[in-house]
């Protein structure tokens, strides 16, 4: 579960207002500044751009002022380190995410939430910091993005988007301008998976859901998820998930 000690949404200080604290502030500190802020980091002094975010871990020191005007959104929580390892974020450096908007907006429902109170708000309090940390993550992801992934995750969503139309691994990779051999290196690089096995679990998945409704015939959903075969669709389903279809699921195994 994480904690949140303080959060204040849009908080506006005096002119050239200063925050020092040589040694942290023994929490995780979130800050996300609309306007530019003069920053101190080893000793040197810069000035943001408008829309930066950071994240401190407990020791980190802080040092920042107005420049001159100081507006900032701020979460205090505390978490265990191994939740913030998890998701592999940087702490101590300053980063321009594309989803300011919505890392502040997250930030005052956490705020409503805590001044609302009500049944089960720590349970969203914690699904809201989890989305946070999320949010934070692809922050710093979005700017490490490269033209060619950004590729691969136009083709991988526009696939599973319609499970049910055929993929052509040949026709992708030479719009990339690179062979199947290298398609395929990149695809498992970026997904740690490959298309057919991605495109066959949705497939799978979805017949799943489909097949709870008793109107519909084993060789229908089969069509609706892609498979012009049914008995190819059956055995690939048994393969799956151990059962044939309209017989019950166990856990999938794998393919």
């Amino acid at each position: 579960m994480i904690n949140v000690n303080f959060v204040d949404y849009m908080r506006q200080e005096v002119s050239k207002h200063e925050i020092l604290r040589p040694y942290g502030s023994g929490d995780y500190l979130f800050l996300y500044f609309p306007v530019p802020m003069k920053f101190c980091k080893d000793k040197e002094y810069i000035i943001t751009e408008k829309h930066a975010c950071i994240l401190f871990a407990p020791k980190d020191a802080h040092s920042f002022c107005g420049n001159p005007d100081f507006i900032n959104t701020f979460i205090h929580f505390n978490v265990s380190e191994n939740e913030v390892e998890k998701f592999h974020i940087t702490t101590n450096q300053l980063f321009y995410p594309s989803g300011f908007q919505k890392m502040n907006e997250t930030a005052l429902d956490i705020k409503n939430e805590i001044l609302m109170g009500g049944e089960l708000y720590k349970e969203i309090i914690n699904a809201k910091m989890l989305e946070l940390l999320v949010l934070i993550k692809r922050g710093f992801s979005s700017i490490k993005t490269d033209i060619v992934k950004e590729q691969f995750e136009k083709f991988r969503y526009e696939m599973l988007s319609d499970c049910s139309k055929n993929i052509s691994i040949s026709k992708m990779s030479s719009e990339l301008g690179m062979s199947r051999t290298a398609f395929y290196k990149y695809y498992k690089e970026y997904f740690n998976s490959s298309p057919k096995q991605d495109i066959l679990k949705m497939r799978m998945e979805k017949a799943m859901v489909l097949l709870t409704n008793q109107r519909k015939t084993v060789s229908s959903v089969a069509e609706e998820v892609g498979f012009a075969n049914t008995e190819h669709f059956i055995r690939y389903y048994k393969k799956y998930f151990g059962k044939s279809p309209r017989k019950g699921t166990t856990n999938k195994t794998s393919i």
